[in-house]
């Protein structure tokens, strides 16, 4: 799902909001439940749920959303809005805190943040937090005074905040992705910009999807499977070990060769186990085995990438 790209500290920040015409409404009603997955922030101290501010946020993150992707598919939604009294800087700063956020600009290789990257997390893990600001630098000279009126903190850059967002996502146990959106924003001045009092906005947006399956992926794992079954089933007169994938394109008709992801030792336990084989030699990572008109030889991590091979050879 791609959001708006805000560059930190200089851009306007517009939350987006992804759903479809069929999911707004499921959206709006799912939006009543607490935030409970895994990963979801804390409460800010003090701060309120307020729902006619949430109405109003929903309103708006709907009229700026986006189709879902089609690589995804939504399982639930929901928009949480809460409100406070205290400075945006100050509630920005407890959940950049509480979450550990780094700025959006940067990039922890051990902790993959794009969507593209963290498909490939395991179960459990989690893309690292990313804090995305904008500032009032654009606002009036009379918005300004009241801002500097107001004795609010500002930023380490000697700014105020306007907008910032902090998004995140976790891989379930199950597979399934959550992804997390938390906004907060300063709601100090009226429409018309003519007043002031301090006030902020946190809006907690919360997308779970079905675990993703990379196209690229899909398809390698429906050939691996293709291949294990064929080779379940391929009678050379001569044992397979379970679950091996034939190597079509390395074999030829007197020489099979198999690949496993399993030990060698569990497949040599195998062939040390059937009926009429004979173990020939044995060396760390390598065993051949003389079975009836063949020969066996199952060796350890033969090239990159593969646990076993199994190599039989058909006299």
């Amino acid at each position: 799902m791609k959001r708006a790209v805000l560059v930190i500290l200089c851009v306007i920040a517009v939350p987006v909001f992804a759903v479809s015409a069929t999911t707004k409404i499921s959206v709006a009603k799912s939006s009543s439940a607490a935030v409970t997955t895994l990963g979801a922030p804390p409460l800010y101290p003090g701060s309120v749920r307020d729902l006619a501010v949430e109405s109003e946020t929903l309103t708006y993150l709907f009229a700026n959303g986006h189709e879902l992707g089609t690589s995804r598919t939504v399982i639930s939604t929901a928009a949480i809005v809460y409100v406070t009294g205290d400075a945006p800087e100050s509630v920005f700063a407890f959940y950049t805190k509480k979450l550990g956020a780094v700025p959006g600009d940067q990039v922890d290789k051990s902790k993959p943040r794009s969507w593209s990257q963290a498909t490939g997390l395991k179960p459990g893990d989690t893309k690292q937090p990313a804090a995305w600001i904008n500032t009032h630098q654009y606002a009036t000279a009379a918005k300004k005074a009241m801002l500097a009126k107001s004795g609010r903190p500002k930023l380490a850059t000697g700014e105020w905040l306007e907008h910032s967002t902090i998004d995140w996502a976790v891989v379930e146990e199950d597979g399934t992705q959550t992804e997390y959106f938390l906004y907060v924003w300063d709601k100090s001045f009226n429409d018309e910009g003519t007043a002031y009092k301090q006030k902020s906005v946190i809006c907690v947006e919360t997308n779970h999807f079905k675990a993703y399956v990379d196209p690229e992926a899909g398809k390698a794992a429906a050939e691996k499977a293709k291949a294990e079954k064929a080779a379940a089933t391929m009678d050379i007169g001569v044992p397979i070990f379970p679950g091996s994938v034939y190597m079509k394109d390395i074999s030829s008709a007197k020489q099979y060769i198999f690949d496993s992801e399993e030990d060698a030792a569990k497949a040599a336990d195998f062939y040390r186990g059937q009926e009429g084989f004979k173990k020939m030699m044995e060396m760390p990572g390598v065993y051949i085995f003389k079975g009836p008109s063949c020969m066996v030889q199952v060796q350890s991590a033969p090239v990159p990438g593969v646990e076993t091979r199994i190599v039989i050879m058909k006299q």
